[in-house]
Order: structure tokens, then sequence, then C-alpha cells
């Protein structure tokens, strides 16, 4: 089961297994958050990684995830995610996609111990996807992934500003009650 929890933080400050990066295809330090990960976890170490697990021309599409260690971050692991555009393509489509993402963090921390993972709002910066719609995704996909894994972790949606962190509270109290 996932228990759940909503904190206003900088990601890269969190004291867990693992938190989430919102990353760009070319799994390259990016702006915004991604920026931030990179820089507190070392850049170089980050590059060099990738490169040799998954070569200089790897690219992560969208609906997908890897995890690195976390090397100068706190947290053991980083777990890289692409989120697709909202305003590029179906609705339907992207909607399926942002979901993906989801499972696909689950999949990538399935393989390693882990009891707690900081998750941003994602798609709501540069992907521009609309706050609300934004959290009713990601709880949807977890609470229905939670019923169909025998794992107990904390989810913690860690949210960047006032906005996020009311509207991600907001959802997951529609599941309490």
């Amino acid at each position: 089961m996932f228990s759940f929890q909503v904190v206003k933080s900088d990601i890269t400050n969190m004291n867990v297994d693992v938190i989430v990066n919102s990353a760009n295809t070319s799994l390259r330090m990016g702006s915004g958050m991604c920026r931030s990960v990179y820089q507190k976890s070392g850049e170089n170490f980050l590059n060099d990684f990738i490169e040799k697990k998954y070569g200089s021309n790897f690219i992560l599409n969208p609906g997908e995830a890897i995890i690195t260690p976390g090397f100068g971050l706190s947290s053991k692991y980083i777990v890289h995610t692409v989120t697709p555009k909202y305003y590029l393509g179906s609705e339907r489509d992207n909607v399926e996609i942002l979901s993906r993402c989801y499972v696909a963090i689950i999949q990538a921390v399935s393989r390693v111990n882990v009891q707690n993972i900081a998750i941003p709002c994602l798609g709501v910066g540069h992907h521009c996807w609309p706050l609300e719609l934004a959290a009713s995704i990601a709880l949807d996909t977890l609470y229905w992934l939670s019923d169909r894994l025998d794992k107990d972790i904390n989810i913690i949606f860690t949210c960047y500003t006032q906005e996020q962190y009311v509207c991600y509270q907001k959802a997951i109290n529609k599941y309490m009650d």
C-alpha cells in the first residue's frame, strides 16, 4: 500500500530514498527543477553515469523513467521521467502518457529497496499542464497502482508553491473521504 502526503519544499532538500526529476529527453541539465537536481547532485556525476549506462545518444521518451544514484543529494536515488507537453498532441494521449510517467516511476523503484519517494508536481512547469488535472492524474494512477502492488511506500508530493500544495492536498483529501 502507498501512503500519501504533501509538503511545500525544494525537492532537492528532501531527505528521502528517492526523488523524482522532471527531466528532458536528452537527460542533460535543463532548466527549473531539473537544473537544480543536476547542480545539487553533481552534473558531471549524473552525465557520466547516464553515458556509461545508456550511451551518449540515449533518449528518454515521454512516459518513460530511469533510475540513477543520488550522488550529492541526500536521497539515495533519482528517478528521471519525461512528461508530455500539454499543448502538443491530443489531450487524451497526453493524459495517458502522463499517467505512464507514474507507472514508470514505480517500476523503476521496484528494483531497489525504498520506503519513501518525493515526487514533484509533474508537468505543471514548462510543459503547461493545468494543476488540477495533473494532480488528478497523479493520484488516480498512484491509487490504482497501490491496489496492485504488495509494497509499502510513502509517496510525498513535493510542491514548490502554495498553490500546488493546496491543490495536491485537496486531491489527496478527495481519496480520503
